[in-house]
């Protein structure tokens, strides 16, 4: 192998080694800002409007489970090897739901289960490709 080639495939695995540690902060940012909210939401301090009855109890044990969740996705990104699409996805998806929170939680709901789709497709092609690969 030439010189030129071992530097160019270190200086990829370089680039995706920085990529995961980036997008395993940013989970464990956004973990963090779902706790402190959760938090917030729990003393009463947050200037959440909620539309819907007995919605403050669900979306403050929402964040608390989302945001502990996301906090250790964040570490497993960071050490584990996921597709950059899927990384991406489940970021925006968590994002969508973090903003959702302060509309509906049917919203929440809804984009919960398009996450799950996504997870238990992303389980199930894993298992496929594993066995022929």
């Amino acid at each position: 192998m030439s010189e030129s080639m071992k530097t160019n495939s270190q200086t990829r695995l370089i680039r995706r080694c920085r990529l995961r540690i980036f997008l395993g902060s940013a989970a464990l940012i956004l973990g963090a800002a779902a706790l402190t909210a959760a938090l917030a939401s729990s003393a009463g301090a947050s200037p959440i409007l909620y539309l819907e009855p007995e919605s403050r109890s669900f979306m403050t044990s929402f964040y608390y489970g989302t945001g502990l969740g996301l906090i250790i996705a964040g570490v497993l990104l960071i050490l584990r090897s996921w597709a950059y699409a899927g990384y991406s996805l489940f970021i925006l998806l968590y994002v969508m739901i973090l903003l959702s929170g302060f509309v509906s939680v049917l919203m929440v709901k809804l984009l919960l289960c398009i996450m799950a789709a996504f997870a238990g497709l992303l389980i199930i092609w894993r298992m496929i490709l594993s066995r022929r690969m």
